[in-house]
């Protein structure tokens, strides 16, 4: 018999409900929408920056060797120091004389050949405040039509001048603090570079006189404390490591003997002969470690003029040829542990900075020059302390000449008028800038922004020669 089918009657209520939509969720609506205001707001920031997409490019070598166009990477066959060469301009003999150590059979044709550096231009910093002296700026030159790089050398209201290498405003020396030294000093020697070729130099460290205890130890020099019976006398007198000076131009008759430090511009190798300059405004930079309760000593020779900064555990002093200059407590440990510390003169100001902290900056006086120019300029002094150092480099502030290249003091025709700037180049033999342009400072609304290399290539350029 056949099965009657059969009609089931479901109430709306009873009716299988459909699955809910999950709710929107707050949290995820919210990182939604940051992320959208972050793309947005990085959009923004990189349509501020030139360079990114489309490459901007040093040309030419006004601001060597802080950004270099084309260049040589030498590697030096006496000491192995790796330096830069302007490749516009090599020098017609085709070698390259090293500035650390002063070897000139240097051939380029085993060099590397470096194109201009890639830079970024900019805008986003100079929409809030003006450049300011020190920095790197891209200016629109409406003469030539082009754009230049160049560093701000003074503004609105200064009358800029050089004399004796050094920047002033009007009579006033502008003088650096340690930061803005730094972003434009010049490397003049790396122990850890040392000639392996050349036979018979003399060293450029060496402990000063017969019964020195410092003593070379790989790339840096220890001091060990003499015994109890000799320490009484030994802790009368201080013990120094000096730095003496050669001419690294490449004349191998003037390698290892003793001579100033002079603005050599060894970027620029391929150009004429030039009158150098002595450059009183030099410093020593270590990294070192103490051990003991004594005194550490460092020194600076500007012409006849000798300063000294000795620290011990609690207090830092400053003699001006044996003239009390300042004397202060200290505010961080120094002795009994391992610091970086920088020591020089630069701008008629004594510099004594320890891992990146200024502890001394004291202005003086010039006072004259005196005929011995060879005299040690920096050295390291103990007493009563055992002393380790490494990482020995000295370097120079960059010296200005002017318009013709040479030395003569100069000044500006008018005080930089407001909304201005005066724009100088880093290498300051072949730049042409505010000491040649017709007219006095660079309008603000011709400065395109501030110029730096970009992130990736920060470390790259920090130091070629680094091992």
């Amino acid at each position: 018999m056949a099965t009657q089918p059969t009609l089931v009657l479901v109430s709306a209520s009873e009716a299988p409900a459909k699955p809910p939509r999950p709710p929107f969720s707050r949290r995820r609506g919210a990182i939604v929408i940051s992320l959208l205001v972050l793309a947005l707001l990085l959009t923004a920031r990189l349509a501020l920056v030139d360079g990114w997409l489309r490459r901007v490019s040093i040309d030419g070598p006004s601001m060597a060797p802080t950004l270099c166009g084309a260049s040589y990477l030498v590697t030096c066959d006496d000491c192995g120091f790796v330096f830069l060469l302007d490749a516009q301009q090599p020098p017609p003999d085709e070698r390259a004389a090293c500035p650390n150590c002063g070897y000139g059979a240097n051939a380029l044709a085993g060099a590397r050949l470096l194109p201009p550096e890639r830079v970024l231009i900019d805008r986003w910093p100079l929409l809030f405040r003006k450049p300011g002296r020190g920095d790197v700026v891209a200016a629109i030159q409406k003469a030539p039509g082009a754009v230049v790089v160049k560093r701000v050398a003074a503004l609105a209201g200064e009358h800029l001048a050089i004399v004796g290498g050094d920047l002033y405003d009007g009579p006033r020396l502008l003088r650096k603090t340690y930061g803005e030294l730094a972003r434009v000093r010049l490397l003049v020697h790396d122990h850890d570079y040392r000639p392996a070729k050349t036979a018979g130099l003399p060293p450029r460290w060496r402990g000063e006189g017969t019964g020195s205890r410092w003593q070379a130890q790989g790339g840096g020099f220890v001091r060990t404390e003499p015994q109890p019976a000799a320490k009484a006398a030994a802790l009368s007198a201080i013990d120094w490591l000096v730095y003496e000076h050669w001419s690294c131009t490449g004349d191998p008759r003037l390698r290892g003997r003793p001579a100033a430090v002079l603005d050599l511009d060894n970027y620029n190798q391929g150009g004429g002969p030039r009158e150098l300059n002595r450059v009183p405004d030099v410093q020593l930079s270590c990294r070192l470690r103490t051990a003991g309760a004594g005194e550490l000593v460092f020194r600076a020779r500007d012409g006849a003029m000798v300063f000294e900064a000795s620290i011990s555990r609690s207090q830092v002093w400053v003699t001006a040829s044996g003239q009390p200059v300042i004397e202060a407590p200290l505010e961080m440990a120094i002795l009994g542990r391992t610091v970086h510390v920088d020591f020089g003169l630069c701008d008629q100001q004594v510099l004594l900075v320890v891992e990146g902290r200024t502890i001394v900056r004291e202005a003086y006086p010039r006072v004259g020059d005196d005929a011995e120019t060879r005299a040690p300029v920096l050295a390291i002094g103990a007493r009563g302390l055992e002393v380790q150092v490494e990482r020995l480099r000295v370097w120079r502030d960059v010296y200005y000449l002017d318009p013709q290249g040479g030395s003569q003091p100069w000044k500006a025709a008018a005080t930089v008028p407001p909304g201005h700037v005066a724009l100088l180049g880093d290498n300051a033999p072949v730049s042409i800038d505010a000491r040649q342009f017709d007219a006095v400072g660079t309008p603000l609304a011709d400065i395109r922004g501030q110029v730096y290399l970009p992130f990736w290539r920060r470390e790259i350029r920090a130091r070629p020669s680094a091992k």
